[in-house]
């Protein structure tokens, strides 16, 4: 993780809660093990992930459990959640502004989010925010949103629609699966819904490692929305 060793705060922006968890579980684990500030902002309250009828006024309860017990074991410092329907995340005026806000709050120097072309409506949705969002928070305006910020780095990650050819695939160490797969078993109400999800997790981690020879790793690609800061 060469390009993150000077990394102090991160910031996640995912749709569901359990994104952060299926997509840079494993790393965020790794960063908080490194004592970097990990923040996940989480967009929906997860109120129609439900397999049994009987489950459905429960929903976004057992989210919100199921959520503070994956901040633990990923060592999540803050999670906010910003309570849009889900599947109903849309980028309009107020959204965009929750998101200049929260990276002038946070002040990540990386920024982990969807990929533009997620299947997923409310992925695609988010990615599209948050790459507007970071290039406005740079901007010398309205004070009132929170001292100006220049992200350095966005990096998208996968979830079910994979990369072909990833730009990054940050090696895994085995505890950090491990905790990875830990968290994605907390979100016992995602277990029946997103059926196999633990073999999908650790086949792709077997894969994306052996390309960078390492046991097991994760790809993100990096956002090309607007130019990537470089240190000398």
């Amino acid at each position: 993780m060469d390009f993150l060793k000077n990394v102090q705060r991160v910031v996640v922006f995912g749709a569901h809660g359990d994104d952060e968890i299926i997509g840079p579980g494993a790393t965020l684990y790794g960063l908080s093990r490194k004592e970097v500030e990990v923040f996940v902002v989480t967009f929906t309250k997860r109120e129609t992930a439900y397999a049994r009828i009987e489950d459905k006024d429960k929903a976004a309860v057992h989210a919100e459990k199921e959520m503070a017990a994956a901040n633990v074991i990923l060592g999540i410092k803050e999670r906010i959640v910003l309570g849009l329907p889900n599947q109903g995340v849309v980028n309009n005026r107020d959204n965009f502004q929750a998101c200049v806000k929260l990276i002038r709050k946070y002040r990540p120097e990386i920024i982990f989010t969807h990929a533009p072309f997620d299947q997923h409506r409310d992925h695609r949705a988010v990615s599209e925010l948050v790459d507007e969002a970071r290039s406005k928070a740079g901007e010398n305006l309205s004070p009132d949103w929170g001292t100006p910020h220049q992200t350095g780095l966005v990096l998208y990650f996968e979830i079910f629609d994979l990369f072909t050819k990833p730009h990054i695939v940050v090696p895994v160490e085995n505890r950090w699966l491990e905790k990875k797969l830990e968290a994605m078993r907390s979100q016992i109400s995602q277990l029946e819904v997103l059926k196999g999800i633990e073999n999908h997790t650790k086949g792709l981690a077997l894969v994306r490692g052996t390309a960078v020879g390492s046991e097991y790793g994760e790809a993100f690609r990096i956002s090309d929305f607007h130019p990537s800061r470089s240190e000398c």
